[in-house]
């Protein structure tokens, strides 16, 4: 789609930081945020690739905080949070302060969880599944509604908004053949189509910068992988080649589970692309843990930028426009 750029990183590391310091401009610029495991308890970090450093970003309640995505212009965070008793979707500021929750359920907060929030390109409108089924929210009014029809055979799972606004692309759980597949909505949660078909799982989809493209991970190969589909649909294409893994020096990963909370689940499912579309960070397990890796468009360039004990996953990167 954009021209690739071949990245030369150096294979040192930053003892204090674990993050690999590029060798030159040939390098992503820019800002990561991820889930880890370092400090001893699971918490948001922030990964800026200028300065060679990672620093926390707001504080966990009694769980850990998942699952960060950025606003489109960059100034507020979205992420998973148990701090006041049960799941739900929660906003803060890039530095971790004045968090909130992003709804008000009639009914109390531990009947209604939030999950995957994920901002629309007003930077005022937030979807997130509750109960499986896709609703919308403001963040100038709390009071949630729900896009579309209830939708009891199909559980929705991950939204995400085109850049343009026009559709929301989710990951579709189907009780009647026990399939998942990608759809996507317009705006107002009407008018589905179904993106992919065939055998295998489709999970977590994410818009290319331009809209034109759909990262998402799939076992339909039998090895859980990262894909990239046109987004009016088509034939998926593997994004990472085999002689890159390889070199990478992790294997392959089996389906799993969607629903099943263990940690595998847990780290898997995320993929950010850079704010300009040449670059992909994705999380996978190697030496025993569950690092940061980044990828050039083609997958033909891998390279490790977390060495760390424990898990790091779920990358965001930090979209460009901060206005």
């Amino acid at each position: 789609m954009r021209k690739f750029i071949v990245i030369s990183l150096v294979t040192g590391i930053l003892a204090s930081t674990g993050v690999a310091r590029a060798k030159s401009a040939d390098k992503p610029s820019g800002e990561i945020l991820f889930y880890s495991e370092r400090g001893g308890k699971g918490q948001l970090f922030l990964l800026d690739f200028e300065g060679g450093g990672v620093r926390p970003v707001g504080r966990s309640g009694s769980r850990p905080d998942h699952y960060p995505q950025w606003s489109p212009n960059g100034q507020r965070i979205l992420f998973e949070s148990y701090r006041t008793g049960g799941w739900h979707s929660w906003g803060m500021d890039p530095d971790g302060k004045n968090p909130r929750r992003i709804s008000d359920f009639p009914g109390g907060s531990t009947q209604h969880y939030e999950f995957d929030a994920s901002f629309a390109p007003d930077n005022q409108t937030i979807i997130f599944i509750n109960n499986f089924d896709l609703y919308e929210v403001s963040s100038k009014d709390r009071t949630p509604r729900r896009l579309g029809p209830a939708t009891p055979a199909l559980y929705e799972s991950a939204p995400s908004f085109a850049p343009n606004g026009n559709r929301i692309v989710f990951s579709g759980y189907q009780s009647t053949d026990e399939t998942v597949h990608l759809y996507t909505v317009d705006a107002k949660g009407e008018n589905r189509q179904q993106l992919t078909s065939g055998k295998g799982w489709s999970l977590a989809p994410t818009w290319s910068p331009d809209g034109a493209k759909i990262l998402f991970y799939s076992d339909r190969e039998g090895s859980l992988e990262l894909y990239e589909l046109d987004s009016k649909g088509g034939v998926p294409r593997p994004v990472l080649q085999p002689d890159a893994i390889k070199e990478a020096g992790f294997g392959s990963t089996k389906r799993i589970d969607p629903w099943d909370n263990d940690n595998g689940a847990v780290w898997q499912y995320r993929a950010s692309y850079s704010p300009d579309g040449e670059w992909i960070a994705f999380s996978r397990q190697v030496e025993g843990d569950r690092e940061l890796f980044i990828s050039n468009r083609q997958g033909t360039e891998i390279r490790r930028i977390t060495h760390h004990k424990g898990h790091d996953g779920m990358p965001a990167w930090r979209p460009s426009e901060q206005n």
